[in-house]
C-alpha cells in the first residue's frame, strides 16, 4: 500500500504504514502525528494532511483559537495586536523568555500576589505588577487596587474605591463639635485604619473605629469632612480612598448684651440694643417685650427701635436666636434697662372722695405718671393748711396717703411729686399740675373701744357741734371692706320721729335699738357681739340729725384670741417602716396664734396605748405633720391638742391604730453553739426568735450558713417556732463557722450573727482506754473493805462529774471564738448534718437526742399586735 494513502487519519496496523512523523495509534488503529507534530489539515476525522513540526511560543500559526499548532500545551493560536496570528501563552501563563518578539520559550504559570518575580508579565492578577516591596521583588496590586488578602501570598486585586465607607451619618452636634458614624466597607479587613479630615485641616486617625468625634469647630459653620479608608498592605506605598460629607455646627447662642456699644437713651425717640456674637451667623430673630412682640429678622447683631415707643428707665426683655445653615441656636434672654431720667409728676384729682375725708385726716389719692422714667420709689405729698407736717413721704410706690393729724372742719390743699431711682439731681419730679383741696369733717368728740374674743364694746360722746337735735347714731363693723353688722340707735322718745334705714346689705346682721333724746345727748356705750376671735375689724360710727348722717369716725381694732376648739378627725397614714403622716381638722374660726401638740402612742399587743413622743407645730392652717424615727412594724395611734395664749383645747380622740411597714429583722436571740453531754461528735446550734421590738415584721424563715460539709452550705428553716435547735455530726478538734439570720415575709434579710466554734478533742473529756494498773487493783480492794466510804465517794464523784459536763456545755471562752482569731482558715469536713426536725435514726446513742422539742410561737410573730 502506498504510504501517501495512509496519511494521518487513515486506518493502519503498524507504524510503517504511516507517513513520516506519524505512527499508528494502537487504540484507534489510525495514523496520528507524533507528539511534537500536528496534522496540517487540522482535523481529527479527516484523512490526509502532512505531519508538521509544532510551532514554538511566538511563532506564526493559522488555527486561531486552538492549541493544535502550538508546541507548548499552555499556548494557543492568538490574534496579534498588529495583525496576524501567533502561538501565545494562555491567560494564566507567561512566556519564559519575557520577549514577545522572540520565538521559543516556555509557558510558565503566572505568580500569585506576594510571590517573588522579575517582570510584571509574570504576575497572575490582571491588576498586579512586579516591583520591589520590603527589599524583594514580588507581585503586588497596581495603584488604585487593593489586595483582599493584605500582604499574604495569594489574594485578588480589587478596585480601591471598594474600600470607601458607606452611609456616613451625623449622630450628634453642638456649637463646636460634630459626631459622625459610618458603615465599614464589606472588605473592611483590607482597611488598616480610618481617618478623617475637616476641610484642608490635619488628617486624624480613629484606628478601626467607625465613629469620629470632631471638636474645636467654629459655631454655625458648614464643614466638608473626608472619611478616609487607608490601605497599607497592598503594595509598597500607602493608598487611600474617601467619601465626603458636608455638615454644619449649631450656631452659637448670642449674647451677652453689649451695653457699652448700645444706645439706650429713649429721649431722642429711638434706642439701639447690641449683643455679642460668636462664629458664623446668617441672621438673627429678635423679640423685645412690649416693643417687638413678633420675631423680627435682622442680619446684624443689633436692633434699632424707633418711633418714640421706648420709655426711659424702663426694663425690657430681649430674646434673640442665631440662625445659620438652616440651624438655629438656643434662645438668649436678657433684661436691659433704658437710661433713667427725671420723672413726670402724678395726676391728682381736683377734689377728694367723700369717704376719704375724716375729722382729723384726709386720704389723698392720685394716678401714677405715664412716664415715670425709672422705678418709682415713693411720692412726696405737699400739704398747705393748719398742720404740723407740711410734707409726707409715702415710703413706697403706693397711690394714696393718709394725711394726719389735721384739724376738724378745716380746708387743706395738696400737691404730689414723683421720686424715682435715678441720680439725686434728677430723681424728683415737679409738683403735680393740679392742686387738690378739701375740708376735714366735724367728727365725734371721743370714741373708745374695748374687745373680747367675740365682741367689741364701743363707747363715745356726742359731737362738739351737733348742728341741731340728734335723732340717732349709726354703728358699723366691717371686715376686709365688707359690712359684718350694722346697729342703728334711733331716737324714740323726746324727739321728732324719723325713719333711719340701714346702709349695709340686707343679708348682713342689721339691728335697730330705741333710745330717748336724753340718752343720745349723753356719753353712750354699745356692745356688738357674735364676732370672730383674733380678727381685724373697722368700726365706723356717726351721728344722725334731721339733715342726715354726719361725718363718721373710723377706728381699726382686733378682737382678742380665744381657747381653740377640740381638733377633729385625726387620721394616721403609714409612709414607710419608720414614718407616719398625721392629719386632722381644726374647725374655724382661727382662735389666734395657734400651736398644735401632736402626740404619738405605741400599742403593744393588747395593752393600753403608751406615750412615745410629740411634735409641736405653729400655724392654724398647718394641720398635718409626719413622725419619723418610728419602730418598724409597730402599732401607733395619735392625738392632737391645739393651743393659743388663752389656753389649750381638749385632747382630740385618738386616731385608728396603724402599723408601720416591715423592715429588715434584728438579731436572733440566745444564739449558742455547744456539744451535748458526752457526745463529742455532735454539735448543737440553738437560737430564739428576735426580741419583739427587733422583729420589724413577720419572720418567715431563718437561714444558716456553715462549712460542716467541707464547703459553705446555706440552709433555710421555716419560722414555725420561737426556739430552735439544729444538730450536726462533726469531727472533734476542728473549727466550724456558723452564720445565722432571720428573713421576713417580704424577703428582707435580717442582721447577721456569726460564731466560730472549736470542737473539743477526744482526749480532753473521754476516759482512758488503758488497762488498770496494780495500784488501781490494790486501791479497789481496799475500797471494797471501806464499802460505806466508797459509796459516799461515788456519790460525790458523780456530782462533780455532772458539774464538769455542764461546764463543758456552757464553755464559751473554750469553744466559741471570735472570727478574727482564726480568719477564714477552716478545714473541709465531709459530714452529714442532723436536722432538728429528724431523729438520729439507728445510732447507738439515739436515746440521747430524741426528736428535738419545739416551742410554738406565743404571739404568732406579732400577729396579735395587729388585732
Amino acid at each position: 500500500m502506498d504510504k501517501s494513502e495512509l496519511a494521518p487519519g487513515g486506518g493502519c496496523n503498524q507504524d510503517v504504514q504511516c507517513i513520516a512523523n506519524a505512527k499508528c495509534s494502537t487504540t484507534e488503529h489510525k495514523c496520528r502525528c507524533n507528539e511534537n507534530y500536528f496534522d496540517n489539515d487540522l482535523t481529527e476525522s479527516g484523512v490526509g494532511g502532512v505531519c508538521i513540526l509544532k510551532k514554538g511560543v511566538g511563532d506564526t500559526c493559522t488555527a486561531l483559537g486552538t492549541t493544535t499548532e502550538c508546541s507548548d500545551s499552555d499556548a494557543m493560536c492568538t490574534t496579534e495586536t498588529g495583525g496576524g496570528t501567533k502561538c501565545r501563552c494562555t491567560a494564566n501563563y507567561y512566556d519564559s523568555d519575557l520577549d514577545s518578539n522572540n520565538v521559543g520559550g516556555t509557558c510558565t504559570l503566572k505568580k500569585e500576589l506576594g510571590v517573588e518575580c522579575t517582570d510584571s508579565v509574570q504576575c497572575l492578577d490582571l491588576y498586579s505588577q512586579c516591583g520591589t516591596w520590603s527589599a524583594k521583588a514580588v507581585c503586588y496590586c497596581k495603584s488604585g487596587f487593593y489586595d483582599n488578602n493584605n500582604n499574604n501570598i495569594g489574594g485578588t486585586c480589587y478596585a480601591l474605591n471598594e474600600l470607601k465607607v458607606w452611609n456616613p451619618t451625623l449622630t450628634s452636634r453642638s456649637e463646636t463639635y460634630l459626631e459622625i458614624e459610618w458603615t465599614a466597607p464589606t472588605a473592611s479587613g483590607a482597611v488598616e485604619e480610618f481617618r478623617y479630615q475637616v476641610g484642608s485641616g490635619s488628617v486624624m486617625s480613629v484606628n478601626k473605629e467607625s465613629t469620629a468625634n470632631i471638636t474645636g469647630l467654629t459655631p454655625g459653620s458648614m464643614f466638608t469632612i473626608k472619611i478616609i479608608s487607608v490601605d497599607t498592605n497592598s503594595g509598597p506605598t500607602t493608598q487611600t480612598t474617601y467619601v465626603e460629607i458636608s455638615i454644619a455646627t449649631v450656631p452659637a447662642v448670642p449674647g451677652p448684651l453689649d451695653l457699652a456699644k448700645s444706645d439706650l437713651t429713649a429721649s431722642d425717640g429711638q434706642i439701639t440694643i447690641r449683643w455679642k456674637s460668636t462664629g458664623t451667623v446668617m441672621y438673627y430673630t429678635v423679640t423685645i417685650s412690649e416693643l417687638v412682640t413678633n420675631p423680627t429678622t435682622v442680619y446684624v447683631p443689633y436692633q434699632v427701635i424707633g418711633g418714640n415707643v421706648a420709655k426711659n428707665g424702663y426694663r425690657y426683655t430681649l430674646t434673640v436666636k442665631a440662625h445659620s445653615n438652616s440651624l438655629e441656636s438656643a434662645e438668649y434672654t436678657e433684661v436691659f434697662r433704658t437710661v433713667i431720667t427725671k420723672p413726670n409728676p402724678p395726676t391728682l384729682p381736683l377734689t377728694c372722695l367723700d369717704d376719704d375725708r375724716k375729722s382729723l385726716s384726709i386720704y389723698v389719692r392720685w394716678l401714677a405718671p405715664t412716664y415715670p422714667n425709672g422705678d418709682i420709689l415713693y411720692y412726696l405729698v405737699d400739704t398747705t393748711g393748719p398742720t404740723t407736717v407740711p410734707q409726707f413721704n409715702t415710703s413706697t410706690n403706693v397711690l394714696d396717703q393718709k394725711v394726719e393729724p389735721l384739724q376738724e372742719a378745716m380746708q387743706y390743699c395738696f400737691r404730689v411729686k414723683t421720686v424715682n431711682d435715678g441720680p439725686d439731681n434728677i430723681r424728683t419730679s415737679d409738683s403735680s399740675y393740679q392742686q387738690q383741696c378739701c375740708y376735714t369733717r366735724a367728727g365725734l368728740a371721743t370714741v373708745m373701744l374695748r374687745t373680747t374674743s367675740r365682741s367689741i364694746q364701743i363707747s363715745w360722746s356726742k359731737p362738739n357741734n351737733t348742728k341741731g337735735d340728734l335723732t340717732g347714731y349709726r354703728l358699723r363693723v366691717r371686715s376686709s371692706d365688707v359690712c359684718v353688722v350694722e346697729v342703728i340707735l334711733k331716737c324714740s322718745t323726746g324727739c321728732v320721729p324719723m325713719v333711719i334705714t340701714h346702709n349695709c346689705a340686707t343679708d348682713k346682721r342689721l339691728i335697730q335699738v330705741d333710745r330717748n333724746s336724753t340718752e343720745l345727748m349723753s356719753f353712750m356705750s354699745y356692745v356688738i357681739d357674735q364676732l370672730l376671735p383674733y380678727t381685724d375689724y373697722e368700726v365706723w360710727i356717726n351721728a344722725i340729725n334731721a339733715a342726715g348722717d354726719g361725718d363718721r369716725n373710723e377706728t381699726s381694732v382686733q378682737t382678742d384670741s380665744d381657747v381653740p376648739q377640740k381638733p377633729l378627725s385625726v387620721v394616721a397614714s403609714v409612709v414607710s417602716s419608720s414614718e407616719i403622716t398625721v392629719m386632722w381638722n381644726q374647725r374655724a374660726p382661727r382662735p389666734g396664734v395657734t400651736t398644735y401638740y401632736v402626740e404619738s402612742y405605741e400599742v403593744v399587743l393588747n395593752s393600753d396605748p403608751k406615750f412615745v413622743k410629740f411634735l409641736n407645730l405653729s400655724g392654724f392652717s398647718t394641720q398635718t405633720t409626719t413622725f419619723s424615727g418610728l419602730e418598724a412594724y409597730w402599732n401607733y395611734t395619735f392625738s392632737v391638742v391645739a393651743a393659743t395664749d388663752k389656753g389649750n383645747s381638749n385632747q382630740s380622740e385618738k386616731s385608728v391604730t396603724v402599723t408601720t411597714l416591715q423592715d429588715a429583722p434584728g438579731k436572733v436571740t440566745n444564739f449558742e453553739i455547744m456539744i451535748p453531754t458526752n457526745t463529742l461528735t455532735t454539735m448543737q446550734v440553738s437560737w430564739a426568735i428576735p426580741l419583739l421590738r427587733d422583729r420589724h415584721g413577720i419572720i418567715k424563715e431563718y437561714r444558716i450558713s456553715h462549712n460542716i460539709s467541707g464547703t459553705t452550705t446555706l440552709e433555710t428553716i421555716t419560722a414555725e417556732l420561737e426556739i430552735f435547735q439544729k444538730l450536726y455530726y462533726i469531727t472533734p478538734d476542728r473549727h466550724y463557722k456558723v452564720e445565722l439570720y432571720a428573713v421576713n415575709t417580704i424577703n428582707q434579710i435580717g442582721q447577721k450573727e456569726q460564731m466560730i466554734f472549736h470542737a473539743i478533742p477526744n482526749n480532753e473529756t473521754q476516759m482512758s482506754d488503758n488497762a488498770y494498773s496494780i495500784g488501781t487493783v490494790v486501791g479497789t480492794a481496799i475500797g471494797c473493805v471501806l464499802f460505806t466510804i466508797l459509796v459516799m465517794g461515788i456519790v460525790v464523784y458523780l456530782s462533780l462529774k455532772r458539774r464538769q459536763i455542764t461546764t463543758i456545755k456552757k464553755s464559751g471562752p473554750r469553744q466559741v471564738h471570735n472570727e478574727a482569731e482564726h480568719g477564714d482558715q477552716y478545714e473541709d469536713l465531709g459530714m452529714d448534718n442532723i436536722s432538728s426536725y429528724q431523729e438520729l435514726g439507728a445510732k447507738a446513742t439515739q436515746n440521747v437526742y430524741d426528736q428535738i422539742g419545739r416551742v410554738q410561737t406565743v404571739d404568732k410573730h406579732y400577729e396579735n399586735m395587729l388585732t
